[in-house]
């Protein structure tokens, strides 16, 4: 799976590791604001020799599976470890 969406020089992709869920991941790494579209690898061009003119047609994608919100504020969301303090040091 890949994750695109549009930005200001072209489209942008977003390859997942596979450590976090996709839907996860592009929350996080696609800009608040910004909508984004979950697609398969194979639509997305592998000839990257004109990536620079890539553009996203949103008519032919549909509804965007999502917007981004940003990693700061995808960080904040995420629940605190607690720090755990040794009563006993030795």
């Amino acid at each position: 799976m890949r994750i695109i969406y549009q930005t200001e020089e072209g489209l942008a992709v977003i390859i997942p590791s596979g450590e976090l869920d996709t839907n996860e991941v592009a929350r996080k790494d696609v800009p608040e604001g910004v909508n984004y579209w979950i697609v398969e690898d194979n639509e997305v061009p592998s000839d990257r020799t004109f990536r620079d003119a890539w553009e996203l047609n949103p008519i032919d994608l549909g509804t965007p599976d999502g917007q981004g919100i940003g990693a700061e504020a995808w960080f904040a969301e995420q629940p605190q470890e607690e720090e755990v303090v040794d009563e006993n040091p030795s």
